[in-house]
């Protein structure tokens, strides 16, 4: 590990043109530049081209958020697009990724853990209730709730959509 006077001192000298080059690269460049400094520290001595070790590890850091970003999207909406969430199949072809995270934001907290677990996650009644602490039952009553509260959600944002068409 480098001493920390050592890295203080490559701290001052390339912090800042290191933020200024990563902001070029993108979004979440100071987070970026502090993970490459945490790299850094952790090395036992510093690289002999040390701003450019440290935009490769920052440069690298942001592809890597960018790429985990993108995987979580597709999964988001490949999961939302194979689930039917109401039985009578009305409102599921008109439902996207965006619109069904909209809504659950609007449920209760207690109401859309279930939902979550359920359907994006795939667990049963008897893992959700483990995870939240509650009956079986109770993890059931709260998911019929929500998607009861989501239907409703959904059927009223459809009908305002039409009637403006």
């Amino acid at each position: 590990m480098l001493p920390p006077e050592v890295l203080a001192r490559l701290w001052d000298q390339h912090a800042d043109r290191l933020l200024l080059i990563v902001r070029g690269f993108g979004e979440p460049a100071e987070d970026a530049v502090q993970e490459a400094f945490l790299s850094l520290s952790a090395q036992n001595k510093a690289p002999e081209e040390t701003l450019a070790w440290l935009v490769q590890v920052a440069r690298n850091q942001l592809l890597q958020w960018w790429r985990a970003d993108e995987r979580r999207q597709r999964r988001t909406v490949e999961r939302s697009k194979s689930t039917n969430w109401f039985s009578d199949g009305q409102l599921d072809d008109k439902l996207d990724a965006e619109t069904v995270s909209r809504a659950l934001q609007q449920l209760q907290l207690e109401k859309r853990e279930p939902v979550m677990m359920h359907i994006w996650g795939g667990l049963n009644f008897e893992q959700i209730a483990k995870i939240l602490g509650t009956s079986h039952s109770t993890a059931h009553r709260r998911y019929q709730a929500a998607m009861a509260e989501l239907k409703t959600l959904f059927a009223d944002s459809e009908l305002k959509r039409d009637s403006k068409e």
